[in-house]
């Protein structure tokens, strides 16, 4: 399941990549053309479309960014799991320490996630 959920992940990044360079590549045409006839409404209109594809592109960006964000906080959960177990099972009170140490730091950044998603909510 978690390699179905990659592999889907990884076509839909490809198609938006995709997406966003065509669009790219058809806003520089259509900034030549209109540009070239003068027209200032077409223009002022061509600019305007130029910054929606800008701002999407920050989202776009920002989106997966989160999404890294994600999967790497989910992966250290699973790490320091396997680890909490393994030093309880060997027992040294140092390493156990240290397993809570990294448990509160995974625990602090968790938190720091949540309260930028609650921000980008608002």
């Amino acid at each position: 399941i978690e390699r179905e959920r990659a592999l889907m992940a990884r076509k839909q990044r490809e198609e938006e990549d995709c997406l966003l360079a065509e669009a790219k590549a058809d806003a520089d045409y259509l900034k030549k053309d209109v540009f070239a006839a003068g027209d200032p409404a077409e223009r002022a209109e061509v600019n305007r479309l130029e910054k929606q594809l800008i701002e999407y592109e920050r989202t776009l960006m920002a989106r997966r960014q989160r999404e890294e964000e994600d999967r790497l906080l989910v992966e250290a959960k699973t790490e320091s799991e396997l680890l909490k177990k393994e030093v309880l099972a060997v027992g040294d009170a140092t390493e156990q320490a240290e397993v809570d140490r990294m448990e509160k730091e995974l625990i602090e950044c968790n938190r720091a996630i949540m309260t930028r998603k609650q921000r980008e909510e608002e």
